[in-house]
């Protein structure tokens, strides 16, 4: 697979020679906002109809490759979506969010040492505005090596940063919970309720954090208020397992 990535690549950037007329570099960055629009309302089918068709006007864009590559990773496309961040990583070196959504990207395939690597690179450029979307995902990836004080010193630089980061205290709390120290991870969910009350995983990780601590009619009142929020919910399942056993007579 990697050898074919590299092929396309190649191809890509042999066709790059090509000057975009200015006309098509505008009609590309309305498709392209049109695109954003939708990927800003989680339409992902639409972002990447609307984001192709900014791409076909415009191929040299590294912002049309990086928003391509978002439409991808809202359909859980890995492999696509790690193709277009890395195209607008070559078409702009100096690019810390494409290098970060790349880190994120590699986190989900399982790639934790090249997400590593990525994120590091991404955190090098001075100019990074949001560092702390990159040290949460680099918290993900010493998480899953099981490199804890790792993880645990970049959650923490990504709080100091931004103090009610939702997605950094969440993924601390998963890797207190991880470590078994569900009392921890237990004052961490709560404190991603307080700030982003429709957080579905932290509040099914509540539920189970009480359930390992032994506190059952917590992690039962706390699973049931999960099941009325979220009936449709991809935890809604799990939920009422758990559910169903605390409730057994």
């Amino acid at each position: 697979m990697k050898k074919i990535l590299g092929t396309l690549t190649a191809i890509l950037f042999l066709t790059n020679c090509a000057t975009v007329s200015k006309k098509n570099e505008e009609r590309a960055q309305m498709q392209m906002q049109l695109g954003i629009g939708y990927l800003q309302s989680q339409k992902y089918p639409e972002a990447l109809t609307a984001i192709q068709e900014a791409l076909k006007l415009n191929n040299q864009d590294y912002q049309i490759h990086n928003n391509l590559g978002l439409a991808y990773y809202g359909l859980s496309k890995w492999q696509k979506a790690k193709y277009h961040f890395e195209v607008a990583i070559q078409l702009k070196k100096d690019f810390p969010q494409g290098l970060n959504n790349l880190c994120s990207t590699y986190n989900q395939l399982g790639e934790y040492e090249k997400a590593i690597e990525a994120c590091k690179q991404a955190l090098a450029i001075d100019t990074y505005a949001t560092p702390e979307f990159a040290r949460t995902n680099l918290g993900i990836s010493l998480t899953q090596l099981r490199r804890y004080r790792e993880a645990q010193n970049n959650f923490e630089v990504a709080l100091k940063k931004r103090p009610q980061f939702c997605q950094a205290i969440k993924e601390f709390g998963k890797m207190e919970y991880d470590q078994k120290n569900f009392k921890d991870a237990v004052s961490k969910f709560k404190q991603v309720l307080k700030l982003c009350p429709m957080h579905q995983e932290s509040h099914y990780r509540l539920g189970l954090s009480f359930f390992y601590l032994g506190e059952k009619r917590k992690s039962a009142r706390v699973f049931q208020e999960f099941v009325q929020k979220f009936p449709n919910s991809d935890y809604s399942k799990p939920t009422r397992q758990y559910l169903k056993l605390l409730t057994k007579k």
